[in-house]
């Protein structure tokens, strides 16, 4: 049964209008996938600086060789603290950080 122009018109705009759409759909993909590209990028640097600053910090208050030696406790004042460093130190370190640094042959700070 043929259709009428009326309802040919209105289906021919219909699809019209659904091609228009997968053909933006088709050009806005790629600007999406670069975008996503550089946010995943970024999201790499920024891991890369925390570990960065995070091995730093490590380094500089010795917090490995006190965790490794059992002379870290959780701090009672800042037990229920959101944030991190709530361990402190109980005890004074086997070695200085500069007698550590001379064994293993690096300069003092």
């Amino acid at each position: 049964m043929p259709r009428s122009d009326a309802s040919s018109d209105t289906l021919r705009r219909h699809f019209e209008s659904t091609y228009l759409s997968l053909r933006s759909g088709w050009c806005v993909r790629p600007v999406a996938i670069r975008a996503l590209f550089f946010v995943e990028v970024f999201a790499v640097w920024v891991l890369a600086v925390y570990w960065l600053v995070q091995s730093w910090a490590i380094r500089q208050t010795s917090a490995d060789r006190a965790a490794s030696q059992g002379i870290l406790a959780r701090s009672a004042a800042l037990e229920h603290a959101r944030m991190p460093g709530r361990l402190v130190q109980t005890a004074p370190l086997d070695q200085s950080v500069d007698e550590l640094r001379l064994e293993l042959g690096f300069e003092a700070a």
